[in-house]
């Protein structure tokens, strides 16, 4: 979680491979965005709950979805 997103990365052949999966690197407050994310997990369907420190809400992101659901 660095710039307001949260990547992955794996391990794919050998070579190290980053994905954003939340947030587009700038703050802000809308479904796409992310300001100071301080915590997240991911339950068994791959589902991620991102703590979003400075918009006071947890976002919920479905895999391979960019928009997030505010869910507190």
């Amino acid at each position: 979680m660095t710039n307001h997103r949260v990547v992955k990365t794996a391990l794919n052949n050998g070579q190290t491979v980053s994905l954003v999966v939340a947030g587009t690197g700038c703050p802000g407050p809308v479904p796409n965005m992310l300001d100071h994310p301080h915590g997240i997990f991911v339950d068994n369907q791959f589902n991620l709950y991102v703590a979003d420190t400075d918009n006071n809400r947890i976002q919920f992101f479905a895999p391979d979805q960019k928009n997030g659901i505010t869910m507190a």
